[in-house]
């Protein structure tokens, strides 16, 4: 008998970050999956830690339970790293050595890996040749010292909201023997207000999250995405404040790997 799939699902919230509004969409996609009689295992807030995720990640590698694997997150990323509430929690290391060789090829990426989030995050290059970071609680100091973990995602088909975790972390996932990598190479963008626009760009996360769920390879559920994601661009081409960040996401989003790949 086939056994159900398993959904790892990382959902960190902290008031007045936009984790706030992306942890309430997250709680109606985990609706969802148990609704679809899937195995959900949610990793949430203050629990959103590097040893949680890890751990969670390795019981239920599809080698060890026989079961497929999905792993979702929707919560801030790096270029190499999705965060959790106050650390990384899926890394890949960058050493010393590639980050001077990068620096020197190519300083606008360099300054996207260490400084994404220009004047709230902060690095320094120190005699010892580590990369310090001055904040504390700074979400995006690129060279984590935990351990690299991206490995454990091989076999997972991931799916995310973070922003730039595309850009290195999702091809470093591929190589590592992930079925599929979806992500963002630049920044995610979604509108707040009253009216409730926010919900606009959560369907559209999660149109593909339900047909990918349902079934349908990862092509079928991309192509279901757009289909949607256009209709709202369409429909709201005149308030440009919702029709942009739309089809910058759209224009931004990455998908790495087999794309006629499905959960089962």
């Amino acid at each position: 008998m086939l056994k159900p799939a398993t959904v790892v699902f990382t959902m960190p919230m902290k008031v007045g970050d936009p984790t706030q509004i992306t942890f309430s969409w997250a709680q109606r996609n985990v609706q969802l999956i148990k609704s679809l009689g899937y195995r959900v295992i949610t990793i949430e807030k203050e629990a959103t830690t590097y040893d949680n995720v890890t751990k969670a990640l390795r019981q239920n590698s599809p080698s060890v339970t026989g079961r497929p694997l999905v792993y979702m997150h929707y919560g801030h990323g790096c270029a190499g790293s999705l965060i959790g509430n106050k650390e990384c929690i899926i890394n890949r290391e960058f050493s010393f050595d590639e980050l001077n060789n990068i620096r020197s090829a190519d300083p606008d990426r360099f300054r996207k890996l260490v400084n994404p989030l220009k004047g709230l995050s902060c690095f320094e290059l120190d005699k010892m040749h580590s990369l310090n970071c001055r904040l504390e609680e700074d979400p995006c100091a690129p060279m984590c010292t935990n351990q690299t973990n991206v490995h454990l995602l091989k076999d997972a088909i991931v799916f995310t909201t973070a922003c730039w975790s595309a850009a290195s972390l999702g091809v470093c996932a591929l190589k590592g023997g992930s079925k599929s990598y979806t992500g963002y190479k630049e920044i995610y963008m979604f509108t707040f207000d009253s009216k409730g626009s926010q919900d606009i760009f959560e369907h559209i996360q999660l149109e593909f999250a339900r047909s990918l769920l349902l079934g349908k390879t990862i092509r079928e559920a991309e192509q279901d995405m757009i289909k949607l994601e256009d209709a709202y661009i369409r429909k709201y081409k005149k308030i440009k404040f919702i029709a942009l960040p739309l089809l910058w996401n759209k224009m931004n989003r990455e998908i790495y790997g087999d794309k006629n790949v499905a959960i089962y």
